[in-house]
């Protein structure tokens, strides 16, 4: 009883206006590319396949392992639903660390955490690994601030951002911020600054030991070196390939070796958890645009962060911390309106809404969810084919197919794109002209070609049905 007492009703009402932000989430389609890619992983690792070895995609195990357990769709977003509840009450009981004394700063940057995390502007109804990813963040801190900060402690804290890593390797730039705080920010004398070191040695040793026991794990497997490539390494390669050029890193970089100096410099205008919540926002957004992508559901990274920095404007604290605060603040705004895509919220709820009360069917409301021809496709391939077959997919939408049939693709590669950047065309050419999938599908969405594909279709295939632009092709041995 003690418990529920202490458990605010203004967190209960919070909590229960997030599920129903979500709950059109549950109801949502197999039309968000990645979301099918870890559910066609999920799939595979069921089927006994090993991700990277066997099939391919750039991001740590931890997010295809939920993929594996949830199975479809529906289940997947509901363990988002119930892993961000209880994001936004750890959220909670850091705040109340943060704002010790002042309850209103407690409220503000609880409602905006909860409600920007649960709307799409930041892609948050859509499973992502940012989205999974910040609680071992905002726990590993939670549990330095509550105290009696042991190495023990500094232990299981050093686990908990490397768990973060495991869904996402930019969680190890909030890693690095923790650290650099701990270092430069808390000691106040020498002997503080050596027992510093030795936590952060438990830190990094804590980090270090969940990383170093999956690449134990991959190496028995036999797929130490693709895992090394696709799971992290890769992430390094992928910083350049949007814009073709690392000045924009670079550049990024600088600028967050001035905010640590000059937050250094300033450090005694500020108490330690503002200290705390503006070094953690310079690294979580350098994490965030590391890569220089313009996908929202980045700056979910910077979001615990954000709302703190939000919180210190109604905190009763001195002009100078407010003032860098605003400056903040006003930086992300910027940066989110010019450099990333906008999703809207409105026609989002309003189609949701429509479809629940039967003033839409069931077609129009996948399309406007951008499930485009998704489900007819799937619904043919799963006529005309067993479970066990593999079929072979060209085009945007091929990880949604193969999510939706439940059929995993001929080669390595879930996604066409991941053909295309990794030139994986002659290994999957070689794949399918070895294994003849009884169906393979040409979405016709692709401006480049795969001429050994073409050469395939013509001499083993004839169109067996078109839906829309889609060409359904059928092995000639299969009449």
């Amino acid at each position: 009883m003690k418990g529920l007492k202490s458990f605010p009703y203004w967190l209960v009402i919070l909590l229960s206006v997030t599920v129903l932000l979500r709950i059109p989430s549950l109801f949502g389609v197999y039309s968000y590319g990645d979301e099918c890619i870890y559910l066609t992983l999920g799939q595979a690792a069921r089927e006994g396949l090993t991700w990277y070895r066997d099939i391919h995609d750039n991001k740590p195990p931890l997010l295809y392992l939920l993929a594996m357990f949830s199975g479809n769709l529906f289940w997947f977003r509901t363990i988002l639903l119930a892993w961000s509840l209880t994001t936004i009450y750890l959220f909670a009981k850091l705040a109340k660390i943060l704002f010790p004394d002042h309850d209103r700063a407690v409220k503000i940057t609880m409602i905006t955490f909860a409600v920007l995390s649960s709307l799409p502007i930041l892609e948050g109804q859509t499973v992502n690994a940012e989205v999974f990813m910040v609680i071992f963040t905002i726990a590993g801190i939670l549990r330095i601030l509550r105290g009696n900060f042991s190495n023990r402690a500094a232990l299981g804290v050093g686990i908990l951002f490397s768990l973060g890593t495991l869904f996402k390797v930019p969680a190890a730039t909030d890693f690095f911020g923790l650290c650099v705080f701990l270092l430069f920010f808390v000691p106040q004398n020498i002997k503080q600054f050596k027992t510093q070191i030795v936590r952060i040695f438990f830190l990094g040793l804590g980090f270090s030991v969940p990383i170093l026991l999956s690449f134990t794990w991959y190496a028995f497997q036999g797929a130490f070196k693709p895992y090394l490539i696709a799971g992290f390494l890769q992430n390094f390669g992928y910083l350049s390939t949007w814009k073709g050029s690392t000045l924009g890193l670079y550049i990024r970089t600088v600028l967050l070796l001035g905010s640590f100096v000059f937050l250094w410099l300033t450090r005694k205008r500020f108490s330690l958890n503002q200290n705390l919540i503006f070094l953690w926002f310079a690294f979580s957004l350098y994490g965030a645009t590391l890569s220089a992508r313009p996908y929202p559901h980045y700056l979910f990274q910077v979001l615990p962060a954000f709302c703190f920095l939000l919180g210190i404007l109604f905190d009763k604290i001195k002009v100078f911390a407010k003032v860098l605060a605003v400056c903040l603040l006003i930086s992300v705004c910027f940066i989110y309106y010019f450099s990333f895509w906008h999703y809207s919220v409105l026609p989002y709820y309003r189609n949701f809404v429509l479809f629940a009360l039967g003033h839409e069917s069931k077609e129009i409301y996948r399309e406007n969810l951008g499930s485009g021809d998704n489900y007819p496709i799937a619904d043919l391939i799963n006529r005309n084919t067993l479970k066990t077959d593999k079929i072979f997919v060209w085009g945007e939408a091929a990880p949604c197919v193969y999510a939706l049939s439940h059929r995993l693709p001929v080669g390595k590669y879930a996604a066409t794109y991941h053909i295309i950047d990794f030139d994986g065309y002659s290994e999957t050419a070689s794949a399918l002209e070895k294994q003849n999938p009884r169906l393979i599908i040409d979405l016709n969405t692709e401006k480049g070609r795969f001429p050994r594909l073409s050469d395939l279709i013509d001499e083993k295939y004839y169109l067996f049905q078109r839906i829309n632009r889609a060409e359904i092709f059928l092995l000639k041995t299969s009449k």
